[in-house]
């Protein structure tokens, strides 16, 4: 039947029906192929399926390297169509530091290469000179303590970041056995000198409270209050008190019948050995619903060791972190599991409550909820880490050098190529504070990075 007015046959409409038919046959399974990573190999007449590398990194102007090939520069990269093979990535920028790793891509897989911020190349700038052998730095990176040893004194001394001034906190022929315990919401510390503990403003360094002189016994142990307003917990053998140094006021709180205890958000946690199970209880809540949170038998830990009793490092969010400080190991424990892992120092980042833990020989880490991760074991001598940025990038400070270690992708580059004493890192600004000797000066350096 031919419709009036039609200029096509019959046969005409049905070869183009039958083309369109043959067109979408033959084009959806290339579709389909293709967006799901398959390519033809024409030089050998194979299917061959491919990978995919996504990368965005910091600064947005660097330039991907693919072997040693550059691809177009500028953030973010995808290079796709890669058949399943290692490849050398190689990131560059202006000013900064190399960032490169080895990748494998497999078929119909992504790699991504993200949440990096490059280092910059600097050189150090010199902010305090003399023999210093102490360094501390504020949760909000404002303040600055250090320790000067002159010829025939010894000075700690508070340093402003933001306006480069500097106070003279103490001044002694000789000041030993220094740490200092930073408030987390506010501008006040705890500085212990000698065995001696002094409370500073340090908005107003002209007030100062001798703790120590106040209390007359020795203080064993000081841990603040995590709110806006100052409160200091203390401990002396026998008794557990608080203070509040805007009008030092001071409570008591109990006996000291603890091995141990820790504050978080004002909820005190205890350390107790139980002589009746021959375990060590740990106390949640101990001045308020105390209640049993878990018990650490004997056949796991020497809880009779009275050389060196159990302490209780930090608590949050029903995890702990304990060890015994002649041992260079540390438990980590939760209601239900407990982790012995190695270290002997430790500290908590600011970014995703990021545990971290070492020896001079292994570092570990640990994020609520999952498993300690050995991630590094090296035979260096790693003294001292410290928390680069948000990405979790790592400053390791070890017997000769400093590295930076990208933790997930582990990549990592030099920073410093000489011994540093202590160091400290403002993560906002990208500053790293430390006491070194470089080119025969001694002193207090700044680097960005």
């Amino acid at each position: 039947m031919e419709y009036p007015g039609s200029t096509l046959f019959k046969i005409q409409r049905r070869l183009i029906l039958l083309a369109f038919f043959l067109a979408f046959s033959i084009i959806t399974p290339i579709l389909i192929l293709y967006s799901a990573g398959y390519r033809y190999d024409f030089q050998n007449g194979l299917l061959k399926e491919t990978g995919i590398i996504d990368i965005d990194v910091e600064p947005a102007n660097a330039i991907v390297y693919l072997n040693g090939i550059k691809i177009s520069g500028g953030m973010p990269v995808k290079l796709t169509s890669l058949t399943p093979n290692k490849y050398n990535v190689r990131i560059s920028a202006p000013n900064y530091f190399d960032w490169e790793k080895n990748v494998d891509v497999e078929n119909k897989q992504t790699v991504y290469i993200k949440d990096i911020a490059m280092i910059k190349k600097d050189s150090p700038r010199e902010i305090a000179e003399g023999k210093l052998n102490f360094l501390s730095l504020s949760p909000d990176y404002h303040y600055l303590i250090y320790q000067l040893n002159n010829a025939d004194s010894s000075e700690i001394r508070l340093r402003d970041n933001n306006n480069a001034s500097e106070t003279t906190l103490l001044k002694s022929s000789e000041i030993k056995n220094i740490s200092v315990n930073w408030a987390p919401q506010n501008s006040f510390f705890a500085l212990n000198a000698e065995g001696k503990i002094y409370i500073f403003d340090a908005q107003n360094t002209d007030k100062t409270i001798d703790l120590s002189q106040k209390i007359k016994s020795p203080i064993k142990k000081v841990e603040w209050k995590e709110t806006t307003d100052p409160e200091l917990f203390f401990s002396t053998a026998d008794e557990l008190m608080s203070i509040i140094p805007t009008t030092e006021n001071q409570y008591d709180l109990g006996k000291n019948s603890y091995m141990d205890w820790y504050i978080e958000n004002g909820q005190l946690w205890s350390l107790q050995l139980n002589t009746t199970t021959n375990k060590l209880d740990i106390i949640k809540d101990t001045l308020g619903f105390n209640s049993l949170f878990t018990s650490i038998g004997i056949n796991n830990f020497d809880i009779s060791s009275t050389s060196s009793p159990w302490q209780l490092l930090y608590a949050h969010n029903d995890n702990l972190l304990l060890q015994q400080p002649d041992r260079s190991t540390m438990t980590i424990t939760t209601k239900d599991k407990k982790y012995n892992l190695s270290g002997n120092k430790f500290l908590i980042s600011p970014y995703n409550n990021w545990w971290l833990m070492w020896t001079p020989w292994e570092l570990w880490t640990y994020n609520e909820g999952e498993s300690p991760l050995l991630l590094n074991r090296s035979g260096e001598q790693l003294q001292q880490v410290a928390p680069l940025d948000k990405f979790n990038t790592l400053g390791l400070v070890w017997a000769d050098k400093t590295t930076v270690l990208f933790p997930y992708y582990y990549v990592s580059h030099d920073l410093l190529n000489h011994p540093v004493d202590f160091i400290a890192a403002n993560s906002d600004k990208r500053i790293v504070y430390f006491i070194a000797k470089i080119n025969n000066k001694e002193g207090l350096w700044s680097l960005n990075y």
